[in-house]
């Protein structure tokens, strides 16, 4: 007989995400049919490779997995800790608090933290204003946001890129950690709060957040982009129990899918190229220089009145 696992993830398109047409019910048991994304294709992928069946189960409170102060843990990493789950697999990065209190597979994609942005240019919108001016971005790279208080920023609340910022070593990264914990209730919870209060913010807030979902946002949504470059360089890999007995099956069957070309067939799947709109990594409107930004205001004011 096969063994099975018991699979804890969260919903955070497209690793995990809900088939369109189906709902899911309080209790579900009927997830391994109803759930689809890049990370249940590679569990998919997976268990055909190293002869393994699976449940999948939705972790209780939709977290991570952070560490407090009495050493619990929550989230998918204090699911398997605690013997409620034997395999966690979702956009799950692999850290060193994280790897006292359970083991991971070798990683299967490599991320990092970058930032998003309200794609520019910006407004100051007026009941009298037939005109309104170009508002000035004051922020042209991550090493500017704990030099000014204009723009607001967050990350997802208790997340590993919370922790990157506040144990940081750096100066600049370890004042954004500090920012951060100071603010850390009015911090998004998900993903997808964080990306809607930028899109509603009129470019007064950024939000941090794995490249790959950032890759995969800007490459549906044309009013958000990435500011700068990726911060820092990390990996996501399936989290399980310390001195889990099928650690090797599962490590040799990811290098088994890796050497195929299969992980990248799904990234390719489920992280397409933008189509809708072309995406450039900073566009004039950021200059420094404020003559750019009234020569752009400038043009564009005229290519308005000359459609008029």
């Amino acid at each position: 007989n096969k063994v099975a696992f018991r699979v804890t993830t969260v919903l955070n398109p497209p690793f995990t995400k809900v088939k369109d047409g189906m709902e899911l019910k309080e209790n579900d048991s009927d997830l391994n049919e109803k759930l689809d994304g890049y990370a249940i294709d590679l569990l998919r992928e997976l268990a055909s490779e190293s002869g393994f069946e699976f449940n999948l189960q939705l972790s209780k409170d939709s977290a991570y997995g952070s560490n407090f102060n009495n050493g619990s843990w929550n989230g998918m990493i204090g699911e398997v800790y605690r013997g409620e789950a034997d395999l966690a697999l979702a956009d799950l990065t692999i850290t060193s608090k994280r790897q006292e209190v359970v083991d991971f597979s070798f990683p299967f994609m490599e991320t990092g933290v970058t930032l998003l942005i309200k794609r520019p240019p910006y407004y100051l919108h007026g009941k009298n204003s037939s005109r309104p001016p170009l508002l000035l971005y004051t922020v042209a790279s991550v090493d500017d946001l704990p030099d000014q208080n204009e723009i607001e920023y967050g990350v997802v609340r208790g997340g590993s890129t919370f922790y990157f910022f506040k144990e940081s070593d750096h100066p600049k990264f370890r004042k954004i950690g500090e920012y951060l914990v100071k603010h850390s209730q009015e911090m998004p919870r998900s993903n997808r709060e964080g990306v809607e209060r930028v899109k509603n913010a009129n470019g007064t807030y950024a939000f941090f957040m794995e490249s790959a979902a950032l890759d995969y946002i800007v490459g549906k949504e044309c009013d958000v982009m990435q500011l700068g470059k990726r911060v820092n360089s990390r990996y996501y890999g399936i989290a399980m129990p310390k001195n889990f007995e099928f650690k090797t099956m599962i490590n040799t069957g990811l290098a088994n899918l890796h050497e195929r070309g299969l992980l990248q067939n799904l990234k390719e799947k489920w992280f397409p190229k933008p189509s809708k709109c072309e995406y450039k990594a900073i566009q004039p409107v950021y200059m420094r220089s404020a003559l750019n930004l009234i020569m752009y205001d400038v043009q564009m004011r005229e290519k308005h009145e000359s459609q008029i």
